[in-house]
């Protein structure tokens, strides 16, 4: 069978695929538990918010190297925690338009505009 023979189902299945991917995240409720609410939520938004964190993906503690991360100094900030992975966003509107194409981590603040 021809390569070309086959567009069609190709073309068939991936519109099924991407059907299925959309029933599953968005409409069935097995996603909605991804993400919990930390306490005081506010409190901790107002606590973040003068450091003045440039979007993007981050963790805490987090070491500079490889060497760093078994030095007695990082496992006591592991040990003393909290341990953290964010991804920081623009202020206002979410809107994952301008985020998708280019993913988090190489994304540019102008990335993450709102309205964008």
């Amino acid at each position: 069978m021809a390569l070309a023979s086959l567009w069609l189902p190709i073309l068939v299945s991936a519109i099924l695929v991407f059907f299925a991917s959309f029933l599953l995240h968005m409409v069935l409720p097995f996603h909605r538990r991804d993400y919990g609410q930390v306490p005081s939520e506010d409190a901790v938004m107002d606590a973040v918010r003068p450091f003045g964190i440039a979007p993007g993906d981050y963790m805490v503690p987090c070491p500079q190297s490889p060497a760093a991360s078994r030095t007695p100094a990082f496992a006591a900030k592991l040990k003393r925690g909290p341990v953290i992975i964010m991804t920081v966003m623009q202020p206002g509107e979410m809107r994952m338009g301008g985020v998708l194409p280019h993913g988090s981590s190489s994304a540019s603040s102008s990335d993450f505009s709102p309205g964008t």
